[in-house]
């Protein structure tokens, strides 16, 4: 009788601890197993997509589809990108920036997307507290832009130290002296806001490129060539967010802003 009283006193003991090492793991699993989540509300968690996943709700109107790419895309896979589930009409890529900086994947994205065969754009950053002239030069001289491609795409987002007055006199020499090398007016790139407040009626004449975010009704009132509708499109090839883009025209439209 004692040895059976032995045995099942061990056998009640390691149940007990069994129980116990159970409730302590579902409480370890309560308190760190969700910190691995984004920091999203409950609801967000079942809609979070993984950068490799395709995004198959892409405005489908009657639009011409575009992205815009730097650096921060990482390595993209060109052959990927000629499978998206809707045609890829152009590709605007960044370049230079300011006086002296150029995208680290400018050359590569540049070369991979022109033997793929899309339409390629490239841009200039403008640093506003740097000389505008110098800004050019520097962007002429990284950049040869091929028969096909877009005109020269400046970038403009900030107002600076110097000032609005100074910032739009900038700007105009820029692309002015674009213009004249090239023949034709570049596209602007710009927020709506920042476009209202400084650039509007400032820059009349050259082709838009709006980016707005909160819907067409918010730009209906500029004439914008291109709209910048999203920053968070998810596209097979790109591994992590891109910039979506719709053109206002047809492709007849879209290459007359060709060289």
């Amino acid at each position: 009788m004692m040895h059976k009283n032995l045995i099942t006193s061990n056998l009640q003991q390691r149940l007990v601890s069994a129980s116990r090492l159970l409730s302590l793991s579902v409480l370890v699993c309560a308190l760190f197993g969700f910190r691995m989540m984004p920091n999203l509300p409950a609801s967000e968690y079942m809609s979070t997509v993984p950068a490799a996943t395709e995004n198959n709700e892409i405005d489908p109107a009657d639009y011409l589809f575009g992205i815009d790419v730097s650096h921060y895309q990482g390595k993209i896979n060109w052959s990927s990108l000629k499978s998206h589930h809707e045609s890829i009409h152009y590709v605007m890529i960044r370049a230079t920036m300011g006086f002296n900086g150029i995208d680290a994947e400018y050359r590569k994205n540049y070369k991979e997307a022109k033997e793929h065969g899309f339409m390629v754009g490239v841009y200039h950053y403008y640093r506003p507290n740097e000389n505008s002239a110098r800004q050019f030069q520097h962007f002429s001289s990284k950049v040869k832009l091929e028969q096909g491609d877009f005109v020269p795409i400046l970038d403009v987002e900030r107002i600076g130290k110097y000032g609005v007055k100074n910032l739009r006199q900038g700007i105009i020499n820029w692309l002015r002296l674009a213009e004249k090398q090239y023949g034709k007016k570049p596209i602007i790139y710009t927020g709506r806001n920042f476009y209202n407040e400084v650039l509007k009626g400032q820059v009349s004449g050259y082709p838009l490129w709006i980016a707005d975010y909160t819907g067409k009704s918010h730009i209906h009132n500029i004439d914008w060539a291109f709209h910048q509708y999203t920053d968070r499109e998810y596209i097979k090839g790109i591994p992590s967010r891109v910039d979506g883009n719709k053109f206002k025209g047809t492709l007849d439209d879209l290459k007359k802003l060709c060289l």
